[in-house]
Order: C-alpha cells, then structure tokens, then sequence
C-alpha cells in the first residue's frame, strides 16, 4: 500500500464525507497509542470501511468481500484504503490467517463481527470471530460505532469507545467461575459497542 497514495486519497475521502455526510469523529481519546490494534465496528453499508479509515486516525487494513473488487474505480479505491479481497463462502481458515498475520505484523485491523449489513446493533448477531483473531494475534480490541444514515447533508458520527484490553479478556478466560468464556468475551464486546450507540438510533431495544 502506497504511503503517498493512501494518504491522498484519505484526505480526498475525508473532505467528501465532511461535505456529503457532515460527520464528525467522537472518543479520539480513547485511542491507545501505538498500532497493532483490532477495531471492531457495527455494519450499516458497504461505504462503512472507507467511512472508518477516513475517520480514524490510524492506518487500518480491512477484509472486504470480493464483489466490491468488481468495480475497478471501487476497487482501485479500496485497495488503496487499506482492503484486501475475500471470497464469500471460502475458506474461514484462510481468512483467519490474514488477519493474525496483518495483526503480528503489527498493522491495524477493521472488523465488522456482524458479519453483514444491519441497521441496528442486536447482541445476537455479534459473532466471535473478531475475538478469536485478538486472543491469537494479543492485540486490544477498539470498539467502534457508526451512528446515522448515508444520506447527503446528514449528520453523521463515527464513535471510538474504551478499549478492551487482552488483560481483560485474561481476566475472564482464567475465571473458573465463568463457564461459557466465549459467551462472556461476546456480551462484553457487544456491551463496548452498544454503550457507543445509545441515543442514536441505531441500537436495537
């Protein structure tokens, strides 16, 4: 990925949004210093991935599914924003390598553990795949929340909430008391986004 390229096309993104979308990013404080971090996002459209990396201020990779690549000033777009194609329905295995590598290799990593497009965040449809990959890859998980609608000359957010920690997720995996682990490292990503979103609209009672 061109640094220079990247970059320019960041900003290209960035000013659009702000005229298009009047979005604003909240909870930059929140942000842990460094790289090597797993963002964790709800997912409204496929204009999401560019919306984060526009947004964040850190350099993010992301898995985008292979039909967005069919479009070749899309996917001249999106590659150059940091994306890497997957084949729906492929290989989980291959998929999980990807992310363990980008994350090893000390790069920032954008996940949707929705899976697929929804308008509302429900605890149900969060998998666990995103924490598997940071227990594996020992790298925090950043939650992320995108509040409102595409539509031209609305207000939009992009929200950056309390990181979860790997000693966090040490803390419940090692507590004997705990008996689906899993379950509980899920509510408690679910919790950490769903607190981003309340009062906007997209969060489901």
């Amino acid at each position: 990925m061109n640094k220079t390229i990247y970059m320019m096309i960041r900003a290209i993104v960035w000013a659009l949004y702000k005229l298009i979308f009047w979005i604003r990013l909240e909870g930059k404080e929140n942000l842990p210093e460094g790289d090597g971090m797993l963002f964790c996002s709800n997912h409204l459209s496929n204009l999401d991935p560019p919306t984060v990396a526009v947004m964040v201020p850190r350099k993010l990779r992301f898995l985008a599914k292979e039909e967005l690549f069919h479009s070749k000033p899309f996917a001249w777009l999106i590659r150059h924003l940091g994306a890497t194609p997957i084949t729906r329905g492929g290989a989980d295995v291959s998929a999980v390598k990807t992310c363990i590598r980008i994350l090893r290799g000390g790069e920032n990593l954008l996940m949707f553990p929705q899976g697929t497009r929804r308008e509302t965040l429900r605890e149900k449809d969060v998998k666990p795949g995103a924490l598997v990959i940071a227990q594996r890859s020992n790298v925090p998980i950043v939650p992320v929340a995108i509040c409102g609608k595409y539509r031209p000359f609305s207000r939009m957010k992009v929200k950056i909430g309390k990181c979860i920690t790997q000693e966090e997720v040490r803390r419940i995996t090692e507590n004997e008391t705990v008996t689906d682990k899993m379950e509980a490292l899920r509510h408690l990503l679910y919790e950490r986004m769903a607190a981003l979103m309340e009062g906007d609209g997209n969060l489901a009672k």
